[in-house]
């Protein structure tokens, strides 16, 4: 039976099926010329050189050079094809990762590492890339010439070619050893490359913390342990793909060895002319290069088999996000939850939140670190599922509707801003690509962020570094507001504001908005409670239940 990762890779040539009957009837044609070029050998040695005729040789031999450009150019001819046809699936199965990946639960990415995500989609598809433009340019015509150069050599003389073939079971007992331990060595370096791409990733995130932590050298020690063992196996990989070589070398050595031992004894005892046996040994040595480049797959082969295979598990995952409901509304930004309940392992930790966001209000959640209050904000966006309860968007249940069309009215400033390296204005207008420069500028001064990009040498053009590293903690938070507010949102989710704005800016910020023609729902979460005294609903979590606050000034003033 057909593995699955292998049913899948061959239903991703369905309408590609013209490229492999191509590649295959281009090696067919090719190896059409190899028959004159077979024939002009036997002239040479049988006519030419033993009546010494020196025009018949140098036609014979040009002839046999003309051939053997056409043979050439029509085998690039292939690899051409073949490349486009592989770049092309490559392109669609990478396409395919993608989306899967866009379509996967927040659970799973918080619970598998991202460098082993990244590995397999880079490396890995690279892998299959490489094995699929070996079978398609080199495996399968080779295969189609093998045929076709052993059927010419059981014509031109069966019994030389039947002794021959006696060396053939040994030639594949040698392949499935090699091919099997070519495997095992294959699967401990995909391993041990997806712990140095971890460790590498590693280290690019958290050199600050190295560096505060004082441990480069335990850092450097623990990552040059990953690279001596990938080094070691990356070695062992390579010996036994350089002895797969040389032990089919030695084989084809051992074909030519009996040819010529049988041959020159057919050609001693006069039952087989010059001509005959050097147009055999011709077709053999033709038979020896098609073997070793189908040979000579089979370890690329390997590798990329262990990497379909990776990459399919990656593609079958069911971890599907939450909602797949189609309804499309017009949300206008009224939030409701129904006794929600919700934990992210075996203990719920909110138990029965009811929760109304009114149109156009200004609602603040408060608690404790720890409390739930970005879960909150993570099944109002519908990143999870309630364990019981329900979310209501207008109404209407979250099961129902188009969730993907409900988020591109909500828009989320998180707790650490996720910018990445580029502009100030590019960062901006990130998913709102037809925004003006002037809405730019609107959405910044909105944010109180347009003060302090135009005091920049480039405003904003300014080069922000990866992750918003060449900008202080407030600057990057109203960046990220400012792209939120881009996006003129039905429902603005500020969590933590104050980890990197002071209270007076929060209060400026969310005054702007109120002031908007279509004031958006502001729900910021907060553990300070002065950052939102002036709210029209405070409500606070602790324990796992949700209430209101109706005495939030008079605590905030108590507290100086």
């Amino acid at each position: 039976m057909i593995p699955a990762p292998w049913r899948y890779y061959a239903k991703q040539y369905r309408g590609r099926g013209w490229t492999i009957l191509a590649s295959a009837a281009l090696a067919a044609i090719g190896f059409a010329f190899v028959i004159p070029s077979v024939l002009l050998v036997r002239v040479i040695f049988d006519r030419a050189i033993p009546h010494a005729d020196y025009r018949l040789l140098v036609l014979a031999t040009v002839g046999i050079v003309a051939l053997n450009f056409v043979t050439g150019g029509l085998s690039l001819l292939v690899r051409r094809i073949g490349l486009n046809s592989t770049k092309r699936l490559i392109c669609h199965i990478r396409a395919q990762l993608l989306i899967k990946m866009y379509s996967v639960s927040r659970r799973y990415f918080s619970e598998t590492e991202s460098s082993l995500i990244h590995s397999r989609i880079v490396y890995d598809s690279d892998r299959v890339d490489v094995m699929t433009n070996s079978i398609l340019s080199d495996m399968l015509p080779a295969a189609v010439c093998s045929v076709a150069v052993s059927v010419i050599l059981a014509v031109l003389n069966w019994k030389l070619f039947l002794a021959i073939l006696c060396a053939g079971p040994v030639l594949l007992v040698i392949n499935r050893q090699f091919a099997r331990r070519v495997r095992l060595q294959v699967q401990k370096y995909h391993q041990s490359f997806h712990d140095f791409s971890h460790g590498i990733l590693f280290m690019l995130r958290t050199i600050d913390l190295v560096r505060l932590q004082n441990t480069r050298d335990f850092e450097v020690e623990r990552q040059t342990r990953r690279m001596e063992e990938l080094r070691d196996v990356s070695v062992k990989v390579a010996w036994l793909q350089a002895a797969y070589s040389v032990s089919q070398q030695n084989m084809t050595a051992v074909l030519l060895a009996v040819m010529l031992l049988v041959g020159g004894w057919a050609l001693a005892s006069h039952t087989m002319s010059m001509g005959s046996l050097m147009s055999f040994y011709f077709c053999l040595s033709l038979l020896s290069t098609y073997l070793r480049d189908l040979l000579s797959s089979a370890p690329l082969i390997i590798a990329g088999s262990e990497a379909l295979s990776e990459l399919h598990e990656l593609l079958m995952l069911d971890d599907v996000e939450p909602y797949r409901g189609t309804q499309r509304i017009s949300f206008q930004g009224n939030i409701c939850f129904e006794r929600v309940r919700f934990g992210y392992r075996a203990d719920d930790f909110l138990q029965g939140v009811d929760l109304e966001l009114p149109v156009g209000s200004r609602v603040a959640l408060i608690g404790p670190n720890g409390s739930g209050k970005t879960t909150l904000l993570h099944l109002l966006c519908g990143f999870y599922r309630p364990r019981a309860g329900r979310l209501l968007a207008d109404g209407h249940p979250y099961d129902h509707i188009d969730i993907s069309e409900l988020r591109e009215s909500i828009a989320v400033v998180m707790q650490d801003p996720i910018l990445f390296s580029g502009t100030i204005f590019e960062n901006i207008v990130y998913g709102s690509p037809t925004a003006t420069a002037e809405e730019v500028e609107w959405a910044a001064r909105m944010a109180t962020a347009h003060e302090f990009i135009v005091s920049l040498p480039e405003s904003y053009d300014t080069i922000i570094g990866e992750s918003g590293t060449l900008l202080s903690g407030g600057q990057r938070q109203r960046i990220a507001i400012a792209r939120a507010i881009l996006r003129r949102p039905r429902i603005l989710l500020l969590d933590e504001p104050t980890n990197h704005l002071d209270i007076n800016s929060v209060a400026k910020v969310t005054a702007n908005l109120q002031r908007l023609p279509h004031a958006p729902t502001i729900i910021v979460v907060s553990h300070d409670i002065h950052v939102v005294k002036n709210f029209d609903a405070v409500y606070e979590i602790s324990n796992g239940h949700l209430t209101r606050k109706s005495d939030v000034r008079l605590e905030a003033q108590q507290t100086f």
